[in-house]
């Protein structure tokens, strides 16, 4: 589940995940995850808004 919290020029988005997708989501080397981040800055950036995910178990 994805809860979008606005705040600002800053959206933070905590993704509720069980704890046996955790090791997906965030891959080796947490490299998946900062993947998932990278895009989703960038995708803020073009709008001039910023964007953090947080993972929540």
């Amino acid at each position: 589940m994805i809860t979008e919290i606005p705040s600002g020029r800053t959206t933070i988005f905590r993704l509720q995940l069980r704890q046996s997708d955790v090791g997906r989501i965030i891959g080796r080397n947490g490299q998946t995850i900062q993947s998932i981040r990278a895009l989703l800055s960038s995708a803020a950036a073009r709008h001039n808004q910023r964007a953090t995910l947080e993972i929540v178990e």
